[in-house]
């Protein structure tokens, strides 16, 4: 048991972050004291809050903890919102299927998508374009013709499309 600094109540360890410096290797004060005081300083503070968070992200974005945090919590919000997303994407999809491309397109994807799943088609680990090793994705130029594809990494892929 251990008594918070600020609430002056005794609870629980589990009740109180690890910190290394700190006595017994946990926070002064509870959790809940400390989320209570950071949530009034973001408030307060919303402008230097947000550039924070965006430093973090920009840090953290790529890392597979951070990925499937982002995972988690978009997941719940689609179980929580179920009817608000599936309009959302009703909506969406009535945009692209008024420019005539989108059932070629996503066809073109599925079906190269499977080919890859199968073994048919083998994805390769570099771009084509820039020959940097990184996380591909297929480029179609043609949408009628599903397999035919350059493999190259965001960058490039965004290069194509501008």
């Amino acid at each position: 048991m251990k008594t918070c600094s600020k609430c002056f109540l005794e609870k629980n360890e589990d009740n109180f972050f690890r910190k290394k410096t700190g006595k017994n290797g946990l926070t002064a004060r509870c959790k809940k004291c400390i989320i209570e005081d950071t949530s009034k300083w973001a408030e307060n503070n919303r402008e230097k809050s947000k550039e924070i968070k965006k430093r973090w992200v920009d840090r953290n974005k790529n890392s597979s903890e951070y990925l499937e945090k982002r995972r988690k919590i978009r997941k719940v919000y689609r179980e929580k919102n179920k009817e608000q997303c599936l309009e959302k994407e009703r909506e969406r999809n009535d945009k692209l299927k008024k420019n005539g491309v989108y059932y070629y397109k996503r066809s073109s994807q599925n079906k190269l998508r499977v080919a890859i799943l199968n073994g048919t088609i083998i994805k390769p680990k570099e771009c084509q374009v820039c020959k940097i090793e990184k996380k591909l994705d297929g480029h179609h130029h043609d949408y009628e013709k599903p397999y035919d594809v350059i493999w190259c990494c965001r960058y490039c892929h965004s290069k194509f499309h501008k």
